[in-house]
């Protein structure tokens, strides 16, 4: 149960917007940043010609992956429940309908899992190549 509090008033409402955009540019900058290292460190792992140096950036990769993805889900937490606060206003520039077509966290989600199998497989070769 929230604690329950009042309605925003203008200053309330500009503090909330102003939150949920700086949040939103904050996790696309991560994301970025996270997306960007792993596919650099994918190309490194498929390119070491030692052994320790595969394991170590496939487990570096893996490690990245999981925490991009519960940074994302986290900062994600926060955009809905600002989005709520806004919505509760019943303000119309705040009345924002679904939006056809596939949804960035669908595709943020789906990309996490693309790179959580990639890392599968690189870990597999790893292992492959030692026996």
């Amino acid at each position: 149960m929230g604690i329950p509090t009042a309605p925003l008033d203008d200053r309330g409402v500009q503090d909330v917007r102003e939150l949920a955009v700086a949040q939103d540019s904050i996790t696309w900058l991560a994301l970025s940043i996270f997306f960007a290292a792993e596919v650099v460190l994918l190309g490194f792992s498929l390119s070491a010609s030692d052994r320790v140096l595969h394991v170590l950036a496939v487990s570096t990769g893996f490690a990245m992956n999981t925490a991009s993805l519960l940074i994302f889900l986290r900062s994600d937490e926060y955009l809905r429940a600002y989005w709520t606060m806004l919505r509760d206003t019943r303000r119309r520039q705040f009345d924002v309908q679904n939006v056809q077509g596939a949804k960035a966290r669908s595709v943020i989600l789906w990309l996490h899992i693309w790179f959580f199998a990639v890392w599968g497989v690189a870990a597999g070769i790893a292992v492959a190549t030692t026996l």
